[in-house]
């Protein structure tokens, strides 16, 4: 599996995670909303004159869950943002533990 995402390496990966989404993370985290979770990436429809789809990309999303870390210096960041504490004692130790279903790549 290669090393890293060009501009991406295995120190930053974590910040490439949508505010949003951490900021949601921190409600359910708040509200003790700990089953699991189901995310799904699809397409509502093929473009235009195109009769098929082309999936690329598995192995980098599996690196970048593989990967995923907070950092001190991330969760200073977070921190400064207005994150709670309990919150980011959570992304300290946080690792990927989920399933990844997906469609053969090419």
């Amino acid at each position: 599996m290669m090393g890293t995402l060009g501009f991406v390496d295995e120190h930053n990966m974590s910040m490439l995670t949508d505010l949003y989404e951490l900021t949601m993370c921190a409600s359910y985290f708040d509200h003790k909303k700990f089953e699991p979770a189901t995310f799904d990436l699809f397409i509502r429809r093929l473009p235009p004159n195109r009769s098929y789809f082309l999936f690329a990309g598995l192995e980098q999303v599996l690196l970048f869950l593989e990967r995923m870390r907070f950092t001190e210096e991330h969760i200073e960041y977070l921190k400064g943002l207005g994150f709670k504490e309990d919150f980011l004692d959570y992304l300290r130790n946080f690792r990927f533990s989920g399933d990844v279903w997906a469609i053969p790549e090419g």
